[in-house]
Order: C-alpha cells, then sequence, then structure tokens
C-alpha cells in the first residue's frame, strides 16, 4: 500500500476573473480539481527558459573584449582618438546587428 502523500505547503496566486474562470473551465476538463490541474501543470511543463545561441555568446564575448581594448587605450590616453570612435562605431552596429536576430528568433 502506498503511503499518503501529506500536501501540507501551500502556494497563493492571485487571478482575474477571466483567469479564474479559465482555471475552472481547464481542470474540469481534466477530470480534476483546481489545485490538482495547478499542480500537475506546474511540476510537468517545461519552464519558459531563454536558451541563449551559442553564436551570439560567442560575438558578444568578442565585443566585451573590443570594448576593453578600447577602454584601455582611452584611459592610457586620456582621450578618443578617430581609430577608437570607429571602433565603437562597429561595435554598436554588431550590437544593433545581435539584437535585431535575437528579435527574429
Amino acid at each position: 500500500m502506498k503511503p499518503k502523500d501529506n500536501k501540507d505547503k501551500r502556494i497563493s496566486i492571485r487571478l482575474t476573473d477571466n483567469e479564474m474562470n479559465s482555471l475552472e473551465t481547464k481542470a474540469s476538463l481534466y477530470g480534476l480539481n483546481k489545485s490538482a490541474f495547478t499542480r500537475r501543470t506546474i511540476l510537468h511543463s517545461k519552464s519558459p527558459i531563454h536558451k541563449f545561441d551559442k553564436d551570439i555568446v560567442v560575438q558578444i564575448s568578442r565585443i566585451g573584449a573590443n570594448l576593453n581594448q578600447i577602454a584601455r587605450h582611452a584611459n592610457t590616453t586620456k582621450s578618443i582618438d578617430a581609430i577608437a570612435l570607429k571602433n565603437i562605431m562597429k561595435i554598436n552596429s554588431s550590437i544593433n546587428s545581435l539584437l535585431d536576430k535575437d528579435k527574429k528568433c
């Protein structure tokens, strides 16, 4: 005989009337009460975790390295010359390109 699983921990959530109606409808369609349906949904569904594109992470790492070189140059010379400014604009363009690529995914 399987021992009874005491469910003595509670959570509380707030729902709108529409959300509560939706929860009640979905639970009844599965033949479950609201608690059992919510528990099953939470524990057995995949979490909405953002998966990072490896190529984007590598490109961001390179951009960070370039920014560090520019910052080191600016701190050493106490100014930003045309070459550094050109590199900053190139990095800005790269970042915008990566953001556009991420929005399309």
